[in-house]
């Protein structure tokens, strides 16, 4: 009998360990990777889906998604399907250029098991002929509903957006049509008709319009030789009067005045940022630009700032300053901050003319807005008019203005205070915003 309920142990256990590694060996299958069409029109439409195979117990994931700026523009991201269950979309947004950031979580905690595609990626194709893009996947991590992470293998890099050159249509080959032999026509003989001689026309004499000076040659006013001089009396000596001594006068003290200030008056702004990531910018100057002392006011509320200069920089405040390469913030560039709860950034300097100039350089600029009110982007931009490609803003999702495309195309309509903006440009140029 105890045999038997040994062996009925063993038995058990064995199962439970086969089953257990079938487990951990399905894990290590999921694979996440991009489905997008090999090639695509120029000007057309068409969704990426994030494909995720043999997972189980999903929950959460986040990971960045990167594509060519120049081809591919983004409209949104839609949520997944994994197994009948929809997965949502929590929230997406651009980092950098090029590059976007999702976050998707289930409700509850069910965890889902099967597979299907995590979300799908809307793009309209702005590239001309013969353009390619990749779309790659990174960064990506997939959580269970344990909190655990699930090993996966992140497929990107392999898949190409391509834009085909038209193929020429071949001209079909004409049948050559006989011409008919012209039957020739006598050609008239021209009457002569003689040219009549004209009458010539006499020339009228000019008349002179010519009105000579008037008054003659008179002279001149010269002279004024020829007048009488007036003698000159000898001047009678007036005696000179001795001079009295005079006392000097004690001087009166000059009141002291106040001394006036010529320091502009200072003006503080108040930023609310949502939980997650924000794009803020602020257009007042600072007494101290630390980047410790503008955030003192969410100090404890944010994870890490970030800006783009020719190279992104960065701070994490817990990290030591020789680990952060951006140390100081100022009113002409826009800041990525990601925020763990909602909170209101306060900032007290001077404040910086809407029309102070700015530096731009060639390719992507990421500046701030330095009108107090809103303006559409065509106005704002007007000093750079024809010189800037794309401009991206977020707030909440990604938003975007082509000037190429239609307007009903576009989803950045205007620029506000108190955010920060990417800006494309074809050659350097120095942007100055509309007066508000």
């Amino acid at each position: 009998m105890r045999k038997h309920l040994f062996l009925a142990v063993v038995a058990v256990c064995l199962v439970v360990g086969l089953a257990s590694t079938f487990i951990v060996r399905a894990q290590d299958t999921v694979a996440v990777s991009i489905s997008a069409p090999a090639e695509i029109a120029a000007g057309s439409d068409f969704i990426a889906r994030v494909n995720i195979s043999q997972v189980t117990n999903f929950d959460s994931t986040d990971y960045a998604v990167t594509f060519n700026p120049a081809v591919l523009q983004l409209g949104n991201v839609t949520n997944g399907l994994i197994g009948g269950t929809s997965i949502p979309v929590d929230a997406w947004g651009v980092i950098t250029p090029g590059t976007i950031r999702v976050i998707q979580n289930v409700p509850g905690l069910p965890g889902i098991s099967g597979s299907g595609y995590l979300a799908e990626i809307h793009f309209h194709v702005i590239g001309s002929a013969g353009n390619t893009s990749d779309i790659d996947l990174s960064n990506g991590v997939l959580s269970d509903n344990s909190a655990n992470e699930i090993p996966a293998t992140w497929v990107g890099g392999s898949v190409h957006v391509y834009i085909p050159t038209p193929t020429p249509t071949p001209t079909p080959a004409l049948t050559p049509t006989p011409t008919p032999t012209p039957t020739p026509t006598p050609t008239p003989v021209p009457t002569s008709t003689p040219t009549p001689v004209p009458t010539p026309t006499p020339t009228p004499a000019p008349t002179s319009t010519y009105a000579p000076p008037s008054g003659g040659g008179g002279g001149g006013g010269g002279g004024g030789g020829g007048g009488i001089p007036t003698p000159t009396r000898s001047p009678t000596p007036t005696p000179t009067p001795r001079s009295t001594s005079t006392p000097t006068p004690t001087p009166t003290p000059a009141p002291t005045l106040a001394p006036v200030s010529t320091q502009a008056p200072s003006r503080t702004v108040n930023i609310s940022l949502e939980a997650g990531w924000n794009l803020f910018s602020f257009n007042v100057m600072p007494i101290s630009s630390s980047i410790e002392t503008v955030l003192s006011s969410i100090e404890g509320q944010y994870t890490v700032v970030e800006t783009f200069s020719g190279e992104t920089l960065s701070y994490y405040p817990g990290n030591s300053s020789e680990e952060s390469t951006l140390k100081t913030l100022d009113p002409y560039h826009g800041y990525w901050i990601k925020m763990e709860q909602p909170g209101t950034l306060s900032i007290t300097g001077t404040p910086v003319a809407a029309t102070t100039p700015l530096s731009l350089q060639e390719g992507w600029n990421l500046v701030s807005y330095l009108g107090n009110e809103p303006l559409p982007v065509g106005t704002a931009l007007s000093s750079i008019d024809g010189l800037y490609t794309a401009v991206l803003g977020y707030d909440g999702q990604a938003a975007s203005f082509y000037p190429a495309l239609p307007p009903e195309m576009n989803t950045l309509e205007v620029l506000r205070p108190a955010y920060g903006y990417w800006i494309k440009m074809s050659a350097p140029a120095t942007l100055v915003y509309h007066g508000s």
